[in-house]
């Protein structure tokens, strides 16, 4: 058994140190994402847009039907939008290429070339949208 002065010994010897604590920014849950249809492989969102706006969910796959996704930028995360070619469904082993794409932090639209100019009959592409 510890003696009273044995253990006020070691107490005395202890010395309390505080863990710094990181606050991070909520990364965001979802972003909007416009549609576009006969763009260039230069600009694929220089084609028409096609549909309205709509919205993807981070960590959510998605299939892609378009030639060009022009994803909003977040303004207070970068963001990785990686897509799938030749799968519908974010599976990498049966799509033909898988590319993470960067998407800078700001407050515009970024135009990815998804390549998907039938509509998705033949050519076929998905992609998943996330933030770090």
């Amino acid at each position: 058994m510890l003696s009273f002065a044995v253990l006020a010994s070691i107490l005395a010897t202890t010395t309390a140190t505080s863990i710094p604590r990181q606050i991070y920014a909520a990364t965001p849950a979802n972003t909007t994402v416009a549609f576009f249809q006969g763009g260039s492989s230069s600009d694929a969102c220089s084609g028409t847009q096609v549909g309205s706006w709509g919205e993807y969910t981070a960590g959510v796959c998605n299939d892609i039907t378009v030639y060009g996704l022009g994803i909003g930028e977040s303004s207070t995360n970068n963001c990785v939008f990686t897509l799938y070619k030749d799968s519908k469904t974010c599976n990498g082993t049966e799509a033909s290429s898988v590319v993470g794409v960067s998407i800078p932090q700001g407050y515009d639209q970024f135009c990815i070339d998804a390549g998907v100019y039938d509509g998705g009959k033949n050519v076929l592409a998905s992609g998943i949208w996330s933030c770090f």
